[in-house]
């Protein structure tokens, strides 16, 4: 699985980037809040981001809520050293799933995107015997409830398919479906 981790610390952000890589995980790591959105422009949305409330460019709790509001199905984790009481609480209202201080016991962590994973299989569990792709994290669900990443272009491919309602499609409307001309 695809994991956004924005962090400004390079130490940090290396060894935990390391240690989800063992676990099996796919990281996309960024240093700066204007990346992680350049990023999310051309790219679908992973469904778990790590996000440090102290980058350097954008008030982290301001980002949190952006993406809580654009992108409502991502899961945030927050990892950073604000670790008061009154602090947590705003990470929390900005739309935080978890809140995490510096130094993180990895083992914790750990546990927290377990359970983050789980919540996202039943979140998925589709509604209907239909085929459903959740646009904004590249995630395409089966009718058996069996999840699965695609990519941008597969997505727009998807999008133009879905919307002909059975119908046959031709290559013009594939070839503008991905936003080119014929």
């Amino acid at each position: 699985m695809k994991i956004l981790f924005v962090e400004d610390n390079i130490d940090f952000r290396d060894e935990i980037s390391y240690q989800l890589g063992h676990l099996g995980y796919q990281v996309i790591a960024l240093d700066q809040g204007q990346d992680l959105l350049d990023w999310l422009d051309s790219h679908p949305a992973p469904p778990i981001l790590l996000l440090d409330l102290g980058l350097p460019d954008i008030d982290g709790l301001d980002l949190c809520r952006q993406l809580r509001r654009d992108y409502p199905s991502m899961i945030i984790i927050i990892l950073t050293a604000r670790g008061e009481a009154d602090q947590r609480v705003e990470g929390w209202e900005a739309g935080a799933h978890a809140y995490l201080t510096k130094p993180v016991y990895f083992k914790e962590l750990q546990v927290v995107l377990a359970n983050q994973q789980q919540r996202l299989g039943q979140h998925e569990q589709p509604s209907s015997g239909c085929w459903r792709l959740e646009v904004q994290t590249g995630w395409l669900v089966s009718p058996q409830g069996q999840g699965g990443e695609i990519t941008f272009i597969e997505s727009q491919l998807l999008q133009g398919l879905a919307g002909q309602d059975g119908q046959p499609v031709s290559r013009d409307a594939l070839v503008r479906a991905l936003g080119e001309q014929p």
